[in-house]
């Protein structure tokens, strides 16, 4: 199965290291300095909040696919070239001199 396509994938990947770094922190015998308590509740609460900014989001366009053409099929057109600059006008030639 591909992977779930998201309109922000910056805001998924963080939600996803959040819950991971939650866990780490669950299962720490370290106290962190005091800190462990207010960091999982950080967490929780930052958790809670993406989700909820994710929840409203568009869905996302689907993917671009390459059509395949049966064997023998004229090729798609071509795009149409860039415009080039107008090239600047040439020197009137001067009369021969006698």
């Amino acid at each position: 199965m591909p992977p779930k396509r998201t309109a922000r994938p910056l805001f998924s990947h963080a939600l996803a290291d959040l819950r991971m770094v939650k866990a780490e922190l669950q299962h720490s015998q370290d106290d962190f300095d005091g800190h462990k308590d207010s960091a999982i509740e950080a967490c929780d609460k930052t958790i809670q909040e993406l989700s909820a900014i994710l929840k409203t989001m568009p869905a996302p366009p689907p993917p671009q696919r390459a059509v395949k053409r049966p064997a023998g099929a004229a090729p798609a057109p071509a795009a149409p070239p860039a415009m080039a600059p107008a090239a600047p006008p040439a020197p009137a030639s001067s009369p021969a001199q006698p």
